[in-house]
């Protein structure tokens, strides 16, 4: 089990991560003149995630790294959600039918067996 110091820990930096992952959804939006609502949230995190390696090649390097953060944000602009306003989804229709019936709710209220 955790200690208490060690979940608020694990809280603090999970509430500063997502911060900072929306800070960058910010700038990339801005850069593209969108809303911010447009853009996908676990798109931006699976970039952030397959790409953090490259930022650590750049360490000493602080002009690369403004290159590399101003291709991450040019990409994060790319990650946008598909906007499907009058959306609707069928219900799926079963492949067998069941061979009981179902009951009603005045059913299951009354008792099963008086006995």
């Amino acid at each position: 089990m955790k200690s208490p110091q060690m979940a608020h820990k694990t809280l603090w930096t999970s509430i500063i991560a997502f911060n900072l992952i929306h800070s960058l959804m910010q700038r990339a939006a801005a850069q593209n003149n969108d809303p911010v609502s447009h853009l996908s949230f676990k798109g931006v995190l699976d970039h952030l995630a397959t790409s953090h390696e490259s930022f650590r090649v750049h360490t000493a390097r602080p002009r690369k790294q403004a290159e590399a953060r101003a291709h991450l944000i040019a990409v994060c602009t790319t990650k946008k959600l598909d906007l499907r306003p009058f959306r609707s989804e069928l219900l799926a229709v079963k492949k067998r039918p069941k061979s009981y019936q179902l009951r009603e709710c005045i059913t299951l209220i009354a008792p099963r067996n008086p006995a």
